[in-house]
């Protein structure tokens, strides 16, 4: 008795590509593009990447719904046939609930690092030193911080220990920020969910920061904010007060029409600079109501309207919304306003700081404060132009003491 002839099925067509997709088989997954000897694997930009999982999704909708749209119904196929296309729908159902529990049970990686983000549980109670209950807090105010970061801004011995024991006792929760370094990248640490709830639970209202899980701070971030604790902790080493930049949002929003604390700050050492250049002229007989001659701190001649003294025009160049780093010493009656720069930035963002403290700038030193040499390089000659100077995180040391032993030998 002569065998039926089974039913020819086009080389493209979804049943052959299912028929093709069982493991084993020797043929690529069509749905995933995985290999017959890894399995089911998705195809994309990783295993777990929300983007396979929908193209995976997809993909099985199109050919269920071929098979139901197709002439013939799945049962009246040849019994061989219909086993091919029931075992390829099995296997990228299989293939599709594989990644998805991969994707659940994986904490997701920055797209610049792509490591996960150490999270440790504690296994019991937790007693903690002094040192390390330093670290807590500090992070709780700080939001993130490197090992670095905390040894040079807080005086505890075995700083990068001390670390260490409060991610094992999963208080707190890193990564390793650094790429191009791989294991022997520095680690960027942040409170955990059980860190956070430790310091509430004694009193320390604390939130917990669970962004930096599946989004941990890049390193153009964290550079950027080793500019933001080097400029006011070089200052007050030598003796600055500093006034540092508030952060404003929907839930503290703005003034609108109040000066902000640098403005005043500002606003007060030129008012006390203007009257000092008048009684001084007034001393040496060069001062007239409608007009004298009075010396900047840049040694040039200016003239000095002294009805504009009364009217307080000499404020105008004072941006009344001023939010960056203002520097003040106190003995000199003197400040510095220091502008950190982003990696990232454009003309654009100079462009409004020159309108802003261009003129200012000609009256207080101004900086623009880059992370490496190489970018206040690029930007040099455009600030200087303007009398904004430039300097590099590794000169602002020496910058800061020229400047504090330059103000500290002039009388107030």
């Amino acid at each position: 008795m002569t065998q039926p002839l089974p039913v020819p099925v086009p080389q493209q067509h979804p049943l052959s590509l299912l028929a093709q997709a069982r493991p084993g088989s020797g043929h690529a997954d069509p749905a995933t593009g995985g290999s017959p000897e890894r399995g089911i694997q998705p195809a994309g930009t990783g295993k777990n990447h929300p983007t396979t999982l929908k193209k995976l999704a997809r993909r099985l909708n199109r050919l269920t719904t071929a098979i139901l749209q197709d002439g013939q119904a799945f049962e009246e196929l040849p019994e061989e046939v219909a086993r091919q296309v029931k075992e390829g729908l099995e296997a990228v159902e299989k293939g599709l609930k594989q990644a998805r529990a991969r994707a659940s049970r994986l904490p997701a990686a920055s797209p610049q690092s792509q490591t996960r983000a150490n999270r440790r549980r504690p296994s019991g109670p937790v007693e903690l030193r002094d040192e390390e209950l330093i670290i807590l807090k500090w992070l709780r105010e700080k939001k993130f911080s490197t090992t670095s970061h905390v040894k040079s801004q807080l005086v505890i011995e075995r700083a990068t220990d001390r670390l260490r024991e409060l991610e094992k006792a999963g208080l707190l929760s890193s990564y390793r920020y650094q790429v191009h370094k791989g294991r022997q990248s520095e680690k960027c640490y942040w409170l955990s969910y059980a860190g956070a709830k430790y310091l509430t639970e004694r009193g320390i209202a604390t939130r917990y920061e669970s962004r930096y899980v599946s989004r941990p701070p890049s390193e153009y971030v964290i550079r950027f904010r080793t500019l933001e604790l080097e400029v006011p902790f070089e200052a007050r080493r030598l003796g600055w007060k500093v006034t540092e930049p508030k952060f404003y949002n929907s839930a503290r929003p703005r003034p609108k029409n109040e000066p902000s604390q640098q403005a005043r700050l500002l606003m007060e050492l030129l008012d006390r600079q203007e009257q000092r250049e008048i009684e001084q002229a007034r001393r040496s007989g060069e001062y007239n109501h409608n007009q004298h001659q009075a010396a900047s701190n840049s040694n040039s001649n200016r003239q000095v309207q002294g009805q504009d003294y009364q009217a307080r025009k000499h404020l105008e160049i004072v941006p009344s919304q001023a939010n960056h780093h203002v520097c003040y010493l106190p003995q000199a009656d003197r400040a510095i306003i220091f502008i950190l720069c982003p990696e990232d930035i454009t003309g654009q963002f100079w462009e409004a700081r020159i309108k802003e403290y261009g003129e200012l700038a000609q009256r207080v030193k101004t900086f623009g404060v880059f992370y490496t040499r190489d970018q206040a390089t690029a930007w040099l000659e455009l600030l200087n132009e303007t009398g904004i100077g430039v300097v590099s995180l590794e000169k602002l040391p020496q910058v800061l003491r020229d400047i504090t032993y330059e103000y500290s030998g002039q009388k107030a």
